[in-house]
């Protein structure tokens, strides 16, 4: 992949609200995750 490709791809994510709020939901349901399953998590780890 070249890095005017990669660039245009960065710009285009950024902009678009879409993907920001897909990124947001993943974080909550991330964050969410880590302190429900805080135990299995270190135990994994």
């Amino acid at each position: 992949m070249s890095r005017r490709s990669l660039q245009y791809w960065l710009c285009w994510l950024m902009l678009s609200p879409a993907w920001l709020m897909v990124m947001l939901v993943c974080c909550v349901l991330y964050l969410l995750g880590i302190y429900d399953d805080g135990e299995m998590m270190r135990s994994r780890w």
